[in-house]
């Protein structure tokens, strides 16, 4: 089990890792010009020291992924947009798996 573990599993999450991270964070950039641009009123309207100084990505990363977590994506009208939110919660799950997997191994492997 270890051996499947060390030979395949974990080398495949460490490759895997950074690309679905750029995966989400564009995902959630997206959204959030979509959400910027079509649903103004979903996004807060003031965000404190989120507001000026910090890029969109940091934003998009604060704002996006509680919003896609809400009642309200199922109520958006657009099917696409409803798609793309359910797509950037399961990038995000897989982001998560992905980290678990890497932590897990090294607390579950024999020290040598």
């Amino acid at each position: 089990m270890l051996d499947i573990l060390n030979n395949y599993i974990l080398p495949a999450c460490f490759l895997s890792v950074l690309p679905v991270l750029f995966v989400y964070l564009y995902l959630c950039c997206h959204l959030h010009t979509i959400f910027k641009d079509s649903y103004p009123q979903l996004l807060s309207a003031n965000n404190g020291a989120m507001d000026s100084n910090i890029g969109i990505e940091f934003q998009a990363l604060h704002i996006i992924p509680p919003l896609i977590r809400s009642d309200i994506v199922q109520q958006l009208p657009s099917q696409y947009h409803q798609k793309l939110c359910k797509a950037t919660r399961l990038t995000g799950w897989l982001l998560i798996l992905l980290l678990f997997i890497i932590v897990a191994s090294f607390i579950i492997m024999p020290k040598s």
